[in-house]
């Protein structure tokens, strides 16, 4: 269990830390190495903050500390003419720019990891940045639909949601709204609207921080569905107010937050249908019975033993011999060369997870079945595929 965490711990540090190259077209909408989202909808992405009065900050010696979280909302949206794009970060507070917040979380790591040898500083991180995405900040909820399905993520640990853009952007643009939620000490730099950061804690290593390293991002779960049905009931922005389908709600994440997705899952029956990538099995999991997704590498598999994930009811495994654990993220797309993408083409790798984590949604959430988990695809033909207690 150790040399897992371990392991994680160091793939995320050289995706943090590696060098990135990233071309603008300054005739272009968003950056280049973003692939366009395919579905009928732009996408709108905001911020909320919310403080959970009922559990305390167990990172800080201060008792009145509580535990809050800071959440990216990408959702379906009706996009002005001319409008600009969202940065690749974003600062919930306005008071740091995105290329202070992307030398911000480089920073961290070289204090994390001192002998990895890379400077904060240095054009690329600056370049990172500046980079754009296919939302647009703040934009109108899209008016084509009364509501629409939920879906909240959680992130790899040192890793915030906006690091996974690919596959939200591609989920929102499906008619999803969807939720990164970022842990705070766990998701790389957490910026909070007062301005202050927080910063990922040390990897946990002993038995009691594995378990607090689950529990406590599953516990935002949990936090985050609760002030979405306040948000839905009277959203102070008049933006999402009667505009989340509550009725329709998945839970999905990468790693660490693969782990605490099921586990969260499997505490609130608000939750129909969870995915999870190269995210072990939980402690205290008890095996669901509502309908759950292992999309994995070779890689999940030799650090864990396992062949697939608890279950109860309708389960798939789903594997591809060219994934490692980073395939998940936007990682396999950045110019740079990236450690631990795994062996397929990047852009084919983003493709593919895009394409199963969607139809997996659309199926259990939206009732549309694609037939991509019925069996072997030539579509793509990289990926395997099993399945219990389906129809």
């Amino acid at each position: 269990m150790r040399r897992y965490w371990l392991m994680l711990s160091a793939l995320i540090a050289l995706l943090s830390l590696a060098p990135v190259s990233l071309a603008q077209d300054p005739q272009s909408t968003a950056s280049t190495f973003l692939p366009a989202p395919t579905g009928p909808y732009q996408i709108g992405r905001t911020s909320r903050h919310w403080v959970d009065e009922s559990r305390h900050e167990t990172f800080t010696e201060d008792a009145d500390d509580h535990r809050e979280i800071v959440v990216t909302i990408w959702y379906p949206a009706d996009v002005a003419v001319n409008a600009a794009p969202a940065l690749y970060f974003a600062d919930i507070s306005g008071s740091m720019g995105s290329e202070a917040l992307a030398v911000l979380l480089i920073e961290t790591w070289v204090a994390l990891v001192p002998d990895i040898g890379i400077d904060a500083h240095g054009p690329e991180v600056s370049e990172l940045g500046r980079s754009t995405t296919h939302s647009f900040a703040d934009a109108p909820i899209s008016a084509a639909q009364p509501s629409y399905p939920v879906l909240v993520f959680s992130p790899g640990f040192g890793g915030p949601p906006e690091e996974y853009t690919v596959q939200i952007e591609e989920l929102a643009s499906h008619g999803y709204i969807v939720v990164g939620i970022n842990h705070p000490y766990y998701s790389g730099v957490t910026l909070f609207p007062d301005g202050h950061a927080v910063t990922v804690t040390d990897f946990p290593s002993s038995r009691t921080e594995q378990r607090q390293a689950q529990t406590i991002p599953a516990s935002d779960f949990i936090f985050t569905l609760d002030e979405l049905e306040i948000l839905n009931a009277n959203d102070p922005a008049g933006v999402f107010t009667g505009r989340l389908d509550l009725t329709r709600i998945g839970v999905f994440g990468h790693s660490l937050g693969g782990a605490a997705a099921p586990l969260a899952a499997s505490q609130d029956k608000r939750v129909q249908a969870v995915v999870t990538e190269d995210g072990m099995p939980a402690f205290d999991y008890e095996p669901l019975e509502r309908p759950i997704m292992l999309f994995a590498s070779p890689s999940f598999f030799e650090m864990t033993g396992l062949s697939e994930f608890p279950s109860l009811g309708v389960n798939y495994v789903v594997w591809s011999d060219g994934f490692d654990h980073l395939s998940f993220a936007d990682d396999p797309i950045w110019p740079a060369p990236m450690p631990l993408v795994g062996s397929l083409d990047g852009m084919r790798t983003v493709q593919i997870v895009r394409a199963y984590v969607l139809a997996f949604f659309d199926k259990y959430l939206k009732g549309e079945n694609s037939g991509l988990l019925d069996g072997p695809s030539d579509e793509y033909p990289e990926i395997e595929i099993r399945s219990q207690n389906t129809e």
